[in-house]
């Protein structure tokens, strides 16, 4: 399992079920016993929420944007 997910990571192939995603295996690995599948979950799922934290703030940001240019338009729209 390990080895696979490994293989995933480095896109040497593709998971072809949800039961095969590199987080799904170094799970599985790790309710085996596996303390390297445990660290590799561990670090992944924190790397997904740090990515997942990063979108939203990017989206954030485009919301703000969007206002700020949302509002110039209406100011010249008005003249």
């Amino acid at each position: 399992m390990v080895s696979l997910a490994e293989m995933i990571d480095k896109q040497y192939t593709f998971p072809t079920n949800l039961s095969e995603t590199k987080l799904e295996l170094y799970r599985r690995a790790a309710q085996l016993g596996h303390r390297g599948a445990a660290e590799a979950y561990r670090n992944e799922v924190t790397r997904e929420k740090r990515g997942h934290q990063e979108r939203l703030m990017q989206l954030q940001q485009q919301q703000r944007v969007m206002q700020i240019f949302g509002g110039i338009l209406q100011n010249i729209s008005r003249r």
